[in-house]
């Protein structure tokens, strides 16, 4: 009594099968609306992604064009570059260690 040779020598009622029903469109439509919603989603995260990189890289241009034009060494602005940059590799590799290792094999 295996499973398998159970189910596959069982006989499918053919006028069974060709109706679908209320409930077998509707899980279709679901299922459409639901991939839908799923792309409108990870398309808004990718614009907000996106937006925060403008906002990151813009304050720090903007910052260092200060750093510039106040006439501070080289060394402080170096400084400041290094150290906005390594926040947020220390940040990327705080949160693979602790948060989600996993990702660790995708290169991160």
């Amino acid at each position: 009594n295996h499973p398998f040779h159970v189910d596959s020598h069982r006989k499918i009622d053919v006028h069974a099968s060709n109706r679908v029903g209320v409930l077998g469109a509707s899980k279709r439509v679901y299922q459409w609306v639901l991939t839908v919603l799923i792309g409108v989603g990870i398309a808004f995260a990718a614009r907000f992604v996106q937006y925060s990189i403008y906002f990151v890289r813009d304050y720090r241009n903007n910052q260092l064009q200060r750093f510039y034009d106040e006439d501070h060494s080289m060394l402080r602005a170096f400084g400041f570059f290094a150290t906005w940059n390594m926040t947020f590799v220390l940040l990327a590799s705080w949160l693979t260690v602790f948060v989600e290792p996993m990702i660790a094999a995708d290169g991160v």
